[in-house]
């Protein structure tokens, strides 16, 4: 399986951009290079204290598989990321969390929202 990573952070070296509608009430779209679907591939977004439309946004217009969040998002956040789009949206979705682990208990709040790690 081919894994496709999609930055969606401000700051990085190739940020995935949207294309702007032009219309306060209708979300920008996917650029259409970026959005073809590749098969078989697993397209993982990665996020930074990024609004939670602006992810399900994301996660809709790209077909992302997975979110990354690499940022200070809560527990809180992640759980109604999840119970949006899954299963109604966008059904078996994972969620990866990057922490900076200290001790067992960085870990802990994260545990039952989800579904891997990714240690810093």
């Amino acid at each position: 399986m081919i894994i496709k990573k999609l930055d969606f952070t401000p700051d990085s070296d190739s940020p995935v951009t949207m294309e702007s509608t032009h219309a306060g009430i209708i979300p920008d779209r996917a650029q259409s290079d970026t959005a073809t679907a590749d098969a078989p591939t697993m397209r993982i977004g990665i996020f930074r204290d990024e609004m939670p439309q602006n992810i399900i946004t994301r996660v809709v217009n790209y077909q992302l598989d997975a979110v990354q969040l690499i940022g200070h998002e809560s527990p809180t956040v992640i759980r109604n990321l999840r119970r949006t789009l899954d299963p109604d949206i966008r059904p078996g979705i994972l969620f990866i969390k990057q922490v900076s682990v200290n001790t067992p208990a960085d870990c802990a709040a994260y545990q039952d929202c989800v579904d891997y790690f990714v240690l810093k």
